[in-house]
């Protein structure tokens, strides 16, 4: 599984910047915010080429040596981290062969690339917890981000759950840690999603609008007021499959690349605004026989009777949100936490947390505020 890194016209990618670089007086500490003209503590150097980069990078990395403490791995990964967003924007540096070994004792090494090298490094977070049990880390463990990315719940559970399951992990601190692995590859797109140009605006849809002529004559289509609700909406769904597949197959196109990555954009709503709004459910569940023919790019709600379908639409989504759904949170849907303490033969408190639905015919249950619960589930309820 290992990946070993093929280089493409080496030095003449170098010698591409050799104009651009400090090679002599650079150094690390002196490059920090200098070229970005800011003065903000971070410590993101601003890296010209490959040459200026491999100062930055070790010859060989032992991971291991990194995984005595959450500390000291979470300072060597935003090492990391800083130094690639110091040179994303050069193909030949994100590219950058890294070489590491899990372990002192490993006879193999691996060689990835350094974007890469940064998802493993995410992904490894939580075997610092079997730090000092060997051979636990092997080449299985190194993501292969086209195969493994697009199926990181089966990566996660069979490489971070299973693992720490198997060495007696707590419970709670096997959902913490994969809990992480997911922020930090779901902030990864905030970070660099400028960069990539993953961003888009109505000029976006205006271009596509006058460059592609069957997204022209689908953003563009009618709907007969005679037609039944069925039809309409098949007709609709149609559309809304073939756009989808137009923009994934354009792949410098920032809705595409986004669509690709399977999260992001709800294709009901890209629908909505690119196609047609559609049909609309009545309060009472039923839907209204008469389509919003337009999108929201194209005409809008610019007659009455879509302004008061789109009303009554709206509504119904209002009831069902505060009738039918429960609150957002650390818990959906939950009715009542009561928290009972007792005592243990260690004599140490144990908190034992139960959760109860609550009959219509209960009164309500006051529950206990737990300080040290609430700082925890502080900025977490998305977990």
């Amino acid at each position: 599984m290992a990946r070993k890194y093929e280089s493409k016209g080496e030095h003449e990618e170098v010698s591409e910047f050799l104009d651009h670089s400090r090679i002599g007086d650079w150094d690390f500490e002196s490059s920090y915010n200098v070229d970005y003209g800011i003065e903000d503590g971070s410590d993101i150097p601003f890296i010209h080429n490959r040459i200026e980069l491999k100062k930055l990078l070790k010859p060989l990395y032992i991971i291991d040596d990194y995984m005595e403490s959450y500390e000291i791995y979470d300072q060597f990964f935003h090492t990391i981290y800083n130094i690639i967003k110091g040179c994303f924007c050069i193909q030949a540096c994100r590219e950058y062969p890294v070489t590491f070994k899990f372990y002192r004792t490993d006879k193999k090494s691996y060689t990835v690339q350094l974007r890469h090298f940064l998802l493993d490094l995410i992904v490894w977070r939580p075997h610092v917890e079997l730090h000092g049990i060997p051979d636990i880390l092997n080449e299985d463990f190194i993501l292969e981000p086209e195969k493994d990315i697009p199926n990181i719940n089966d990566y996660i559970n069979e490489y971070i759950i299973l693992p720490l399951r198997e060495h007696h992990v707590k419970p709670t601190t096997v959902n913490f840690s994969t809990s992480e692995v997911c922020y930090e590859l779901r902030k990864i797109s905030e970070n660099f999603s400028i960069i990539l140009n993953l961003t888009f605006g109505m000029d976006t849809f205006l271009e596509m609008y006058k460059d592609n002529p069957r997204i022209h004559e689908i953003m563009e289509a009618g709907y007969d007021d005679l037609n039944q609700p069925y039809d309409i909406e098949q007709r609709i769904n149609g559309y809304q499959k073939e756009v989808i597949e137009i923009l994934k197959s354009e792949e410098n196109n920032p809705i595409g690349i986004i669509l690709r990555s399977g999260t992001g954009i709800k294709h009901k709503q890209l629908s909505e605004f690119m196609i047609a709004e559609g049909l609309k459910p009545s309060l009472e569940g039923k839907t209204i026989p008469i389509p919003i023919q337009n999108s929201t790019i194209l005409g809008g709600l610019d007659r009455p009777s879509y302004l008061y379908i789109d009303a009554i639409g709206a509504r119904k989504s209002l009831v069902t949100n505060k009738k039918v759904m429960g609150k957002a949170g650390r818990l959906p849907k939950w009715p009542e936490l009561i928290v009972i303490w007792v005592w243990n033969f260690s004599f140490r408190w144990k908190l034992l947390l139960s959760l109860f639905y609550q009959s219509v015919t209960m009164n309500k249950i006051e529950t206990i505020s737990i300080e040290a619960y609430i700082e925890r589930s502080t900025t977490r309820l998305y977990r």
